[in-house]
């Protein structure tokens, strides 16, 4: 019997076409259009997708167990998950979601692991123990189900998220099909920006760029708002390197390169630590950005501009409904850590993994199903107020929010995964979001070395002494806080003697290792 429902599943699952619906929200029975859409997620078909004959009399029943990330889990979940049943009856499977909040994820997920305990799928990361639970078999490997169980989602994704998470070359992690790079550079509030004569962040292409801009900006700026602001985390990076990681531990490589090397003692960053401490004297940032407790100006609304990690979208908004301007500084770059971030694991508990599989590529194959999970019920959770746009735009009912409404994945749709171009358009997304994200993953240089992961647990005690010294020393240097040319000497001096060298050797000796693996 076991034997006949594996073929039968494999059969089912290797019918479907490669395809997904990018409809209006509600029932099946709703008068909105059917569509799919093609892999750039640039271009749309009118073509009607092919229909999925009955299954549910072939597959007994079957309950996905979920595991996901996000702010907490939502009085009407079981609502959600009822209505989900009906939609999917034809392949007679519910879902069963457990939510956990983002500071406890992390210790929960691995108790829940450690324990043997069954479940299908959980929220995955690189800051979510993802490599040390590969290498205890916790997860499934994908490599080859990728292909007969998952086609319908494997057309829809940007073929690098599926080299980013392999481990000796196999798969145990479904990223997120989403932007790729990592881009760094400076967010604006535009609100304050309005009210400047003259200053403008258009054309900026290095930080150095930023000081007349910053002059002109303090000029008029209000004596207590900095034109820009630093805080601890505050690095001036640009996409010269392939981080290998974590940026603040010593041990990276040029792009192109496959030769590690120490990035503080490169020209870049002492270039980078004497522009900062210019800043600080001439009084275009905050003094105190390397304080342990020092407030965050820009949370307060009281600096212009801030360095930032970019995102794919040029505008977003922020907590408080200011609009953020973002501006590129270098190149956006593919690397391994950006596209393990927010990944879907199978665990090797499951009962049944086609199953699980089958459940997921249905899910990820039909928008109305997708947004199911990620809004909850149509004119309960959330209301449609743009049906013009593609995908369809959509808001909270009048009066409700994050906090009061039933049901939302506040985990955000990034963290759902799947297909992410499917969830629906935010009431202040541009309708040109899906465009705008496709053209961002497009222009990015991939790493030479997407898909190597570095192993810290050799040398785990000098990786931990080395993350000290920058806490110490670092942190100041990038903020200004202390003269570069002293503080980098010292910085280097105590580094050493931390174990730098027998880190960026270990780093060298892993990618050798791993482009002999792979042919590379």
């Amino acid at each position: 019997m076991r034997r006949t429902r594996r073929i039968l599943c494999i059969i089912l699952a290797t019918v479907f076409v490669f395809s997904f619906l990018l409809a209006g929200c509600g029932a099946k029975n709703d008068t909105s259009s059917d569509v799919t859409a093609s892999a750039d997620t640039g271009t749309v078909s009118s073509e009607a997708p092919a229909q999925t004959p009955d299954k549910a009399a072939t597959l007994d029943p079957y309950e996905v167990k979920w595991y996901m990330i996000g702010t907490k889990d939502y009085a009407e979940k079981t609502l959600v998950q009822d209505e989900l049943a009906k939609r999917m009856k034809d392949i007679n499977t519910t879902l069963k979601l457990q939510v956990f909040p983002w500071g406890t994820y992390s210790n929960q997920i691995s108790m829940i692991i450690n324990s043997g305990e069954q479940f299908d799928i959980c929220f995955m990361g690189t800051n979510t123990s993802y490599y040390p639970n590969v290498a205890k078999g916790a997860f499934v490997d994908l490599t080859e189900l990728i292909d007969t169980d998952l086609p319908k989602l494997k057309a829809m994704m940007y073929p690098e998220f599926l080299e980013g998470p392999k481990v000796k070359g196999k798969i145990y992690g479904l990223p997120t099909n989403k932007e790729i790079p990592e881009a760094y550079g400076v967010e604006v509030n535009t609100a304050l920006l309005s009210k400047l004569n003259g200053v403008s962040f258009d054309n900026i292409k290095t930080y150095a760029d930023l000081e007349p801009i910053l002059k002109a900006a303090k000029e008029q700026l209000p004596a207590d708002v900095f034109p820009m602001s630093l805080v601890a985390t505050t690095m001036l990076r640009n996409g010269s390197f392939d981080n290998l990681g974590d940026y603040t531990i010593p041990g990276v490589v040029r792009l192109g390169e496959d030769k590690v090397i120490n990035q503080f003692e490169t020209p870049e960053f002492m270039e980078n630590w004497k522009l900062i401490r210019k800043f600080v004297d001439e009084g275009l940032v905050n003094k105190n950005g390397a304080t342990q407790g020092a407030p965050d100006y820009w949370a307060e609304g009281k600096s212009l501009c801030r360095v930032e990690v970019m995102g794919p979208l040029p505008t977003y908004t922020g907590g408080q409904g200011q609009v953020i301007a973002r501006h590129n500084i270098g190149t956006p770059v593919i690397m391994t850590g950006a596209t393990t971030g927010a990944m879907q694991c199978f665990s090797k508990t499951t009962k049944d993994i086609h199953r699980a599989l089958l459940f997921y590529d249905t899910l990820n194959a039909d928008p109305e199903l997708y947004n199911l999970l990620m809004y909850g019920i149509k004119d309960k959770h959330y209301r449609v107020i743009d049906e013009t746009t593609n995908p369809i735009r959509v808001d909270f009912l009048e009066g409700q929010t994050e906090d009061t409404v039933g049901y939302i994945h506040a985990g955000g749709a990034w963290s759902l995964g799947g297909n992410w171009f499917a969830s629906y358009l935010g009431k202040n997304d541009p309708a040109d979001r899906n465009a705008n994200v496709d053209k961002y993953n497009k222009s990015a240089t991939t790493s030479k070395l997407l898909g190597f992961a570095f192993d810290v647990e050799p040398v785990k005690t000098e990786v931990a002494a080395c993350a000290t010294v920058y806490q110490e020393i670092g942190v100041p240097l990038n903020n200004g806080a202390i003269d570069p040319v002293e503080g980098a000497a010292r910085f280097i001096e105590k580094l050493k003697a931390a174990g730098m060298d027998k880190i960026i050797a270990e780093k060298q000796r892993q990618i050798d290792q791993w482009k002999a693996d792979n042919g590379k």
